[in-house]
């Protein structure tokens, strides 16, 4: 009974349709855009580098399929960053279950995809939203971003990863009348070697990462 109620709640909430707004709505102010220019390779150790550093924080971390979001919140774990994971693969009442205790925290991180931005609405609660990995539908990750604060007063951040080569992404934000800049990349933590040890010595992690990358 409990799980159904849930169900019913999530419903309710994840009425996408209901919730999207006119592509030139004041209501993406409440969010302040930007996107970081970051090679493939240096795009988890940007990842790792921002969350370890803002650990007093609510953040969601969007991934392009359920694999990658596993693997990274694996590696995330192993390397002590503590998150949650939510993705399609999960049984709907793990899925629910991960969504409502993210929703009640006070800070933490989410790991999860981009499937499931379509099917809830993240938390007004929530202070960062990175997207790891471009969406494959621009305009709907653009509305899921403007649909986080319709009910709150403060002003988060949303931050796209970007490879040099995909700055074509930005056209969307224009088209759309959305100001958004560019974050400037930091010193990331040196952690490259350990990375690779994680996954080259676990019997686990090393599938993980070959489904991830392909």
């Amino acid at each position: 009974a409990l799980v159904s109620a849930k169900e019913r709640y999530l419903a309710t909430a994840v009425d996408n349709m209901g919730s999207m707004v006119p592509m030139d709505s004041d209501i993406y102010e409440a969010y302040d855009h930007t996107f970081v220019t970051c090679p493939e390779y240096l795009r988890f150790r940007f990842l790792y580098t921002f969350l370890r550093k803002n650990l007093d924080k609510k953040m969601m971390v969007f991934f392009s399929t359920s694999t990658s979001a596993r693997f990274h919140a694996e590696l995330l774990k192993r390397l002590r960053v503590p998150v949650l994971t939510m993705h399609s693969r999960q049984r709907r009442e793990k899925f629910i279950s991960t969504f409502f205790k993210f929703s009640d925290m006070k800070e933490g991180i989410l790991c999860t995809t981009d499937a499931a931005g379509r099917d809830l609405d993240v938390p007004p609660s929530v202070d960062f939203v990175l997207q790891f990995e471009p969406p494959d539908d621009p305009s709907e990750f653009i509305l899921r971003i403007a649909r986080i604060s319709c009910d709150s007063d403060r002003i988060g951040r949303s931050i796209l990863f970007l490879n040099p080569g995909e700055q074509g992404f930005l056209k969307y934000y224009t088209s759309a009348a959305i100001t958004v800049s560019e974050f400037e990349l930091p010193k990331l933590a040196e952690i490259q070697l350990q990375i690779e040890n994680l996954v080259n010595e676990s019997e686990r992690m090393l599938p993980f990462a070959k489904d991830a990358y392909g």
